[in-house]
């Protein structure tokens, strides 16, 4: 029942490529999208896969898969498998799922995306205010990693023709969302891992952050506190 009852939800809710704009035919310079995604799926994404996929211990007892593709095998096949629709992840979310490696910069703002970003920071605030009315003091620390927050190769903004859509990216349009996300919270810390701590962050066992990242996070936080 709750099957059906997605999939009527999903009929009716737009995606991204339901209200992007139709690419201009008088435009041949759109940026390369192969290209911006042979530089987000890079050698240290690919390490950084593999070691988790080979791991020999799983969390919550998943079986042992191991990755043998080499590099160029699995660039290829992360590049192909890019923007494909993934039906069961939104039948079981309620929500329009695709292979977006760049869905955290994107610029179009769908309606559901939207809501999300209001919702949160109606919550972050709500918490903010209970924390103060009891006398202490409210903290956020959000974690930045690159490759997947902004992935993207520079500053500038991507304009991708895809499937006949203009679908429009930049790293500034996490940083709006991010904005947006913790609107009049008083006591904020951006940690960017990867250029701060570097890009062995992650623990081969669930590609959470390993010991030594957590260290360091936890050091960058007490160090916020203490101002």
């Amino acid at each position: 029942m709750n099957k059906i009852i997605n999939k009527i939800k999903l009929k009716k809710q737009k995606h991204f490529l339901d209200i992007a704009n139709k690419c201009n035919k008088e435009i041949n310079d759109y940026d390369n999208l192969e290209i911006e995604l042979k530089k987000l799926f890079d050698k240290n994404y690919y390490l950084r896969v593999k070691n988790i996929a080979n791991s020999p211990k799983k969390p919550y007892g998943k079986p042992n898969t191991p990755m043998n593709e080499t590099f160029d095998e699995w660039q290829k096949n992360q590049i192909q498998k890019f923007f494909k629709y993934n039906k069961k992840t939104s039948l079981a979310n309620n929500i329009h799922s695709f292979n977006d490696g760049l869905y955290y910069t994107s610029e179009i703002m769908t309606p559901i995306k939207k809501k999300g970003v209001l919702i949160t920071n109606k919550l972050i605030n709500e918490m903010q205010k209970v924390v103060i009315e009891n006398n202490s003091d409210f903290y956020v620390i959000n974690i930045i990693q690159n490759k997947f927050h902004r992935p993207l190769s520079s500053e500038k903004q991507f304009v991708f023709c895809y499937e006949g859509k203009e679908l429009i990216y930049s790293n500034k349009a996490y940083d709006d969302m991010i904005k947006r996300v913790f609107k009049n919270i008083y006591n904020i810390q951006n940690i960017n891992l990867e250029e701060e701590f570097g890009h062995n962050n992650y623990d081969v066992f669930d590609g959470h952050l390993n010991n030594d990242a957590n260290k360091f996070v936890m050091e960058k936080v007490a160090e916020f506190i203490d101002k």
